[in-house]
């Protein structure tokens, strides 16, 4: 990497920021740069190889993929499409755009002087701590000592000479030019500064004016494809930031061009605006400045570029106004120019955005559409499982019933059973029958149920069945009765228990019980 000549370093600058590859990863460094080279540096068949292929499969060809040139169009266009030479766009044929100079980039500043400023406000409050000190009673402030003296006095007598000398040599005597200073002064720095109370009637939202955050409009400007106006000023040339703020020509060129962000500060208070003026090497206050993602030429792809800088003087009085409107027609001009450029690439970033909603949308609708049909299919297992398990139980009903029926499971009790513990009873049926039967009195009420149940289920020819093995308290734990047994005159209703009918004490020998179903008129039970 070393190797590289500048231009080539700024190719490969170029190439990073676009596919945001990191040349903190050695081989990925090395990988891009061979990929620049196969393609001799250009810049925009090495981004398409990128974004086609990526950098795993990288390697050094023999000898690198040769630009096409005028003489390739010769060829018929059936063998350029045929040919493995990489696809260009003809329009370089025709026009010359490579002859156009470069746009220098516009960079973000660093972040250094947020911790300069950290410093000197550690600084300033240690530096009131300590004076508060001093100025208390307790204590006993010394004298100043003859050396403090000869310090303060020395410095300041050879800082005149040299500038007698500079003025007596002509040495930047010109009052036209005011150099930058090397470091911020401190002395200078005021936190409640507000460099927009300069110009009276000035709304800094209609003007998109900002005077703190730099890289954060810088960011916005790139992303949203606006211009960034940046002025830069001084505590000698504020007048400057005046006027440009009140002239018509800006409102003017503000209505045509309202996507234009204007970046306000004074160097002289504002260590932000200090570290912007040393990243962009400003040599002369007042500074303006119009940054664009653009590009001159339509065969790279755009960046932050500087569109146009001022090179200008503020110091007649008589001419202020004349200069701040030839500035803002510079500016106009420049916006014109690029505009339209912005306007393409906002209208296929929306484009793009609409793109990608729609896609959500189209997502969304798909993946609730999935979640519609799993929560059916859920539904149907579901229904399908209470199905199987409704059947499983009403079969599992039908083998106790029957198993009871055909091992004739109460003649068998009544006959083990003595005739003192004995009692018998008469059931109507619904369908018309009375059935006498007897019950032993050990014999929980529960089985007068069973018995009628018994009597009503009605077994089909040929129809199999399993001999169940459930006792009488489990099958009145898994299953219900849908009807009722009571005796009438008085009625009283025959629980449906484990409770013995001798604990019962409800039936006595003869009795009548009636069948009543559940949710179901009386006359139609009895029917």
């Amino acid at each position: 990497m070393d190797s590289l000549t500048d231009e080539q370093k700024s190719v490969l600058d170029e190439f990073v920021a676009i596919t945001n590859v990191s040349l903190e990863d050695e081989d990925k460094a090395e990988k891009s740069v061979i990929l620049l080279q196969n393609h001799s540096f250009n810049l925009n068949n090495a981004v398409l190889s990128f974004f086609e292929s990526g950098l795993d499969n990288v390697q050094r060809n023999p000898t690198p993929i040769e630009e096409p040139t005028p003489l390739d169009s010769l060829a018929s266009g059936f063998e350029r499409f045929e040919s493995n030479a990489v696809h260009r766009n003809l329009h370089d044929e025709f026009v010359l755009d490579h002859l156009l100079p470069k746009l220098p980039k516009a960079p973000k500043i660093s972040n250094h002087w947020q911790f300069d400023l950290g410093i000197h406000m550690s600084r300033r409050a240690l530096a009131v701590s300590e004076k508060t000190e001093a100025e208390s009673p307790a204590v006993v402030q010394k004298k100043p000592s003859i050396l403090w003296i000869i310090l303060l006095i020395i410095p300041r007598a050879f800082s005149m000479l040299f500038s007698f000398l500079k003025f007596m040599l002509g040495w930047n005597s010109s009052p036209l030019y005011k150099a930058l200073p090397s470091l911020f002064n401190w002395d200078t720095y005021d936190e409640t500064y507000d460099i927009t109370s300069i110009a009276e009637g000035i709304n800094p939202t209609e003007l998109h004016l900002r005077t703190t955050d730099f890289n954060k409009c810088h960011e916005e400007s790139q992303k949203d494809f606006k211009f960034l106006t940046t002025i830069l000023v001084d505590d000698s040339c504020v007048e400057f930031a005046r006027q440009f703020l009140q002239s018509p020509h800006l409102k003017l060129l503000l209505e045509e061009c309202p996507d234009n962000e204007i970046y306000l500060a004074n160097v002289d208070k504002s260590p932000e605006a200090f570290e912007v003026a040393q990243t962009y090497k400003i040599r002369r206050l007042p500074y303006v400045m119009l940054v664009g993602n653009v590009t001159r030429n339509p065969q790279v792809m755009s960046s932050m570029s500087i569109i146009f800088k001022s090179n200008i003087l503020f110091d007649i009085d008589d001419e202020q106004q004349q200069v701040v409107n030839k500035v803002l027609r510079s500016l106009k001009k420049s916006v014109n120019h690029f505009n339209p450029q912005l306007v393409s690439k906002r209208y296929d970033k929306q484009e793009m955005e609409l793109s990608r909603l729609l896609k959500e949308k189209q997502d969304e609708a798909y993946l609730e559409s999935l979640a519609q049909d799993r929560e059916k299919k859920q539904e149907k297992q579901r229904k399908e499982a209470e199905e199987s398990l409704k059947k499983e139980l009403e079969q599992m009903r039908k083998n106790f019933i029957q198993t009871l029926v055909e091992k004739a499971w109460f003649e068998e009790q009544a006959q083990e059973a003595t005739p003192k513990d004995l009692i018998r009873v008469s059931f109507k049926i619904p369908d018309g029958r009375r059935v006498i039967q007897k019950f032993p009195k050990s014999m929980p009420v529960v089985a007068l149920y069973l018995f009628v149940e018994t009597q009503l289920s009605q077994r089909e020819e040929n129809e199999a069945y399993e001999e169940s093995e459930l006792t009488i308290e489990e099958f009145c734990e898994k299953f219900d009765f849908n009807f009722e047994l009571f005796k009438p005159f008085p009625k009283v209703n025959l629980p449906c228990e484990q409770q013995t009918i001798e604990e019962f004490n409800g039936l006595k020998l003869g009795d009548n019980i009636m069948v009543e179903y559940l949710g179901e008129s009386e006359d139609e039970d009895e029917a």
